[in-house]
């Protein structure tokens, strides 16, 4: 246990944190972990500090958020140029999140094929697209693995073909 520490603030946004590795790291240091949700491409969005007891996240200023459908559409000014939005000029994120409560929400996995790996994204159909033009391939299945070292999720793939070589498609 850390005694008299300095650090009056952490924050992570890299990926979601373990419910008990933010409550543990928040215990030790005496300063609770601010988890931000976003992207390098939408900016910061949301974020919660569970050692306050908050569960969900609540928005960002200035972000305006709605959900349909368990999806959810993001305006915000931090939004990078490249990406496309609809006619309300609201951007799809990937994720399945829920309302809780009046300004909050939770997330609830991925709506799409991409997962991080070592903390970049990865897609895993554009894998299994590679995977099943290669030599000797019939069919793939691609799937991630939760990597409990933190750094997101490995790839697994389920290959069924004849004479495939392993070392190639590694």
């Amino acid at each position: 246990r850390t005694v008299g520490t300095s650090l009056r603030v952490a924050f992570s946004s890299a990926g979601m944190l373990e419910k008990d590795d933010s409550l543990e790291f928040s215990r030790c240091n005496d300063v609770g972990v601010v988890e931000v949700y976003g992207s390098t491409e939408t900016g910061g969005l949301a974020s919660r500090d569970r050692s306050t007891g908050q569960e969900f996240f609540s928005p960002l200023e200035p972000v305006t958020w709605l959900i349909v459908e368990e999806r959810l559409y993001v305006q915000t000014p931090f939004l990078s140029s490249d990406l496309s939005v609809n006619e309300s000029g609201f951007f799809l994120s990937g994720d399945r999140v829920r309302r809780e409560g009046d300004n909050t929400f939770s997330l609830h996995g991925r709506a799409d094929a991409i997962t991080k790996v070592g903390g970049i994204r990865v897609d895993l159909d554009e894998i299994r697209d590679f995977l099943q033009r290669q030599s000797g391939v019939r069919e793939c299945v691609v799937v991630p693995l939760i990597d409990k070292g933190g750094r997101g999720n490995l790839i697994a793939a389920l290959i069924r073909g004849e004479e495939v070589d392993v070392n190639q498609l590694k």
